[in-house]
């Protein structure tokens, strides 16, 4: 059926994040390798109606705390101060609305980014960041962080079984009953 996950869309999914992972490797000519921090299956939607404001993923920075009254961002618990560099894998594009803007540290806008199906853009874990609102249809994105360091590196073999049990699990009819 067509709601079930097989094996080799896994397998797809597993080179896309691999293939977003060595394209920041590369594009930034990192001298260090990368290892997954963490994976991140993001959907966002317009929401017909509703009030919206300008962003629906406020500016931040992914490795630091942003203090809206002086706008620094030190690194500092609780923030995942050992993610070196992110990225966003867009897997869908919205009809109007859900770019990627890159900001400085007044938070005036630097880059915008719209979310075309199969873009990466790849930054630094420091960078100010945000995602203004959808206005019309959805995204969809594989957020990706990453790090230089070995000891916080995702373990990839196990979230390869556990993405790929999943993927199992979902050929069951007890499972698909339950969706």
């Amino acid at each position: 059926e067509d709601d079930q996950i097989e094996i080799p869309v896994v397998q797809l999914f597993l080179d896309a994040i691999n293939a977003a992972k060595d394209h920041v490797e590369s594009n930034f000519k990192l001298m260090r390798p990368l290892y997954f921090d963490y994976v991140h299956l993001v959907q966002r939607a317009a929401i017909p109606g509703a009030e919206r404001g300008e962003y629906s993923h406020p500016i931040h920075g992914d490795n630091c705390l942003l203090r809206t009254s002086d706008k620094s961002c030190t690194k500092e618990e609780p923030a995942y101060t050992h993610r070196d560099w992110s990225a966003l894998l867009y897997i869908s594009s919205p009809k109007k609305g859900g770019e990627f803007v890159i900001v400085d540290d007044e938070f005036t806008e630097l880059a915008s980014v719209f979310p075309d199906c199969g873009t990466v853009v790849g930054f630094t874990g420091g960078t100010y960041h945000g995602v203004k609102s959808i206005e019309k249809g959805k995204r969809v994105a594989i957020g990706l962080w990453f790090t230089h360091s070995i000891d916080h590196a995702m373990d990839m073999e196990s979230y390869q079984r556990r993405i790929e049990s999943v993927a199992l699990q979902a050929e069951t009819p007890a499972f698909r009953e339950e969706l």
